[in-house]
């Protein structure tokens, strides 16, 4: 006996019916990104809080999901086994072609995951992302940069891998998770020094600030209207106060944390904290010392302290 699929209610059909002609995937507004976002930054920066934030507002539908489309170390290496296959423009031509379906993929996914008629933008969250990739395949897409405390990010990082993990091995010294294991550090670090993440995300909100966008976490927590509204209307979105309000409302650290508030932590949560400062409680005299090291000068650019003095 056949099974067919059950049929989605006329509503829903007309529902995707609507959103797809709104967001067709050859339209020129969609291909170029006038229809598109971006929210990326370091890991554990905010990116998923702002995400949230964004998807709230009535015009706006972000993907919660990390779709790595354009992560910083996605690379190809095509027929490196078979040399004798290649001829000139053979691996170029490839590469253009992955990217193109890579581009497709992610905004026929971003469509098909929105569900709101009243949504006039889509927009993909992921850390770490290729600014300078994500600007050449979509011309006149906008991308919101997350910018925190680089100490605070490396600490709520540690935790986060030791709550994927279940270990503390290789993030903290000890089961007591007082102090981040150095070695865990330098490898951070070491990873953004090399990208020179921060130098790329403030020359680009320098030259295209139509564009590209630099939302620190600690605005968002001490002027949070004011910030969100300034993303608001760098997205081209009602930036009426309204709206701001319900988004935030919609999005406290404890509606998230289900009850708990800024500074109660539970280290099991995707949510573990929620404040400012925490690496004062997690850093030793070795991972400070460690820390001005790699990246004492770019703690220093990005105008966390004002000189390399700093310590508990």
């Amino acid at each position: 006996m056949i099974k067919y699929a059950p049929r989605k209610p006329l509503k829903s059909q007309l529902r995707r019916f609507i959103l797809n002609l709104k967001f067709q995937l050859h339209d020129t507004d969609f291909q170029n990104g006038n229809m598109l976002f971006f929210v990326t930054g370091r890991g554990k920066s905010g990116t998923t809080w702002m995400a949230e934030l964004l998807t709230t507002h009535p015009s706006l539908f972000c993907d919660p999901a990390e779709n790595f489309g354009f992560h910083q170390d996605f690379q190809f290496q095509h027929l490196a086994d078979w040399p004798e296959f290649l001829f000139d423009g053979v691996e170029a031509n490839i590469t253009e072609k992955t990217w193109k379906l890579i581009k497709n993929g992610l905004i026929t996914n971003l469509r098909n995951k929105c569900n709101k008629l009243s949504a006039q933008k889509l927009g993909d969250k992921t850390p770490d992302q290729d600014i300078l990739r994500i600007l050449d395949l979509f011309p006149k897409t906008q991308v919101i940069v997350m910018l925190r405390d680089f100490r605070d990010a490396c600490v709520s990082l540690a935790f986060h891998g030791t709550r994927l993990s279940n270990s503390w091995r290789g993030l903290f010294d000890g089961p007591e998770k007082k102090y981040l294991d150095n070695k865990f550090l330098k490898a951070v670090l070491t990873y953004y020094e090399t990208k020179k993440d921060f130098e790329l995300y403030s020359r680009l909100a320098t030259e295209k600030p139509d564009q590209v966008l630099i939302v620190r976490y600690e605005e968002m927590k001490s002027e949070p209207l004011s910030t969100l509204r300034g993303v608001f209307e760098f997205l081209g979105v009602d930036s009426r106060i309204v709206h701001v309000r319900k988004c935030l409302e919609l999005n406290t650290f404890q509606k998230r944390a289900k009850g708990r508030r800024p500074g109660d932590g539970d280290s099991k949560s995707f949510y573990r904290k929620g404040i400012i400062g925490d690496w004062k409680n997690h850093f030793s005299p070795e991972n400070i010392a460690l820390f001005k090291e790699i990246s004492g000068d770019t703690l220093i650019e990005a105008g966390y302290v004002h000189n390399n003095q700093w310590g508990l």
